[in-house]
């Protein structure tokens, strides 16, 4: 399997196993109200992080995030930190509709960008999180303990750590909420138009009786079947299978749980241990199959957890343990899925995509969550820094574009088998582990800040 290929090449694999994870499945029921004060004059955590002064943006202008996700948080908190206000609309009823998902890789550079966004969501994320040091592997019966992880704070200045799905959503919204932004559910987007040629946007939602929201700016941030995306942008890349599925549950911890460890002992296969931090732990086991027979894929828990029993993973003892062990209602089955590449276009005037919606990438690497919260930073970098909003979005379009199309295209050659690589991916494979390492991990604040002279 890719990612467990890339992990007996070098020391980012540690991290990039655990993109096995780094998808969610999110039931609809609730209501939410944050156990956090509510609310109180933010405290303005970007000032050190963003330049700002010189933008004609102010903290009148209207903001309407599409997507109550990681990545439409994210980008909630750090505009709210730059003094802009925006509302979030979330088609779910209420919080708890999220459910709980399973678990997902904060790489060094997603823990960057936590810091850049907001210092005490930083913290709160570290405190819940399991900070890693090392990860067993095994691949057809060689066995190693990585231990590379240990040295990623001292060599980019930003560990890499897990940390439940449920758990950094929970902390984002609830930050969200102590801010004082306006998050309201049960809003699916319906139309979207424009109050004349350059205009204003003006959103419809599925409840007729309410009245259409005009922002000056509207962001995309509804995953990977956005209907931002839908609506406003090139129709010609819409998410497609790669051939492989994964089961996963998170569990409670216990003394019976295997360790941290990512194992393949068939050409089909793949399983991972994860633990989560905050008394969690998380399993996961891949499969490949013949995309022109997809029908054997699980539909659902019960299904998920008997064919995690069967023979299919009879070289697997382990995990049939501990899945025997797991409720059917908490096993899930995903289909893996990603874009053929990101969008050509992130931007159309004052509309722009974020996270899976501009550039959903299977979880070879673990990167996508840290994409987004990446895409929230730098758009708050770009409001603060530019004069306009149209020269805002064209930086953050600039800057941001050229470094996920890098990592898109490291993603694809480490999440393909050999036989299916193309010359993109043979290239990206010729990238030595330190490589992919420096490129993912080391600060690019540095790349924000020289675009945005020109801004």
């Amino acid at each position: 399997m890719a990612a467990v290929g890339m992990a007996c090449r070098g020391v980012a694999s540690a991290l990039a196993v655990a993109g096995l994870l780094c998808l969610c499945i999110m039931p609809e029921r609730g209501e939410y109200r944050s156990p956090m004060k509510q609310p109180r004059r933010p405290r303005l955590w970007l000032a050190n992080a963003f330049r700002g002064g010189k933008t004609d943006i102010s903290g009148s202008t209207k903001v309407g995030i599409v997507g109550g996700g990681i990545g439409g948080l994210a980008a909630a908190i750090a505009l709210k930190n730059i003094g802009i206000t925006p509302t979030v609309y979330e088609k779910r009823e209420a919080y708890e509709n999220f459910g709980s998902g399973t678990g997902i890789c904060i790489a060094p550079n997603g823990f960057l960008s936590l810091k850049r966004i907001d210092a005490q969501l930083h913290t709160e994320v570290v405190k819940s999180a399991n900070l890693l040091k090392e990860l067993e592997i095994e691949v057809f019966g060689k066995a190693k303990v990585d231990d590379g992880p240990r040295t990623f704070e001292e060599k980019y200045g930003n560990p890499g750590m897990h940390i439940r799905w449920a758990g950094i959503h929970r902390i984002l919204m609830d930050r969200a909420m102590e801010l004082g932004i306006p998050i309201k559910f049960g809003q699916s987007l319906r139309q979207i138009e424009r109050e004349g040629k350059d205009g204003r946007v003006v959103v419809k939602f599925t409840d007729d009786t309410k009245d259409a929201e005009s922002f000056d700016l509207l962001v995309g941030a509804d995953g990977i079947n956005s209907e931002v995306r839908r609506q406003c942008f090139s129709s010609d890349n819409e998410p497609e299978r790669v051939g492989r599925f994964v089961i996963r549950a998170t569990i409670p911890e216990s003394e019976n749980m295997p360790p941290c460890r990512t194992t393949v002992r068939d050409p089909k296969h793949a399983t991972l241990f994860l633990k989560l931090g905050s008394g969690w732990h998380s399993w996961a086991a891949t499969t490949r199959y013949d995309m022109n027979d997809p029908q054997h894929i699980p539909k659902s828990g019960e299904e998920a957890k008997a064919f995690m029993l069967s023979d299919e993973f009879k070289l697997y003892p382990e995990i049939q343990n501990v899945a025997k062990a797991t409720p059917a209602n908490e096993v899930f089955c995903t289909d893996i899925r990603q874009m053929r590449g990101p969008l050509k276009e992130w931007v159309q005037r004052n509309i722009v995509l974020l996270g899976d919606a501009a550039h959903a990438m299977s979880p070879a690497l673990g990167q996508g969550a840290n994409m987004a919260l990446e895409d929230a930073a730098q758009l708050a970098q770009s409001l603060s820094d530019c004069k306009s909003l149209e020269d805002s979005l064209r930086q953050y379009e600039g800057v941001r574009k050229p470094r996920v199309k890098k990592v898109f295209d490291i993603n694809n050659a480490m999440g393909r088998d050999a036989n299916e690589k193309n010359e993109d991916d043979k290239e990206q494979s010729m990238l030595r582990p330190e490589e992919i390492e420096r490129f993912l991990y080391e600060s690019k604040a540095e790349q924000a800040t020289a675009a945005s002279e020109g801004g």
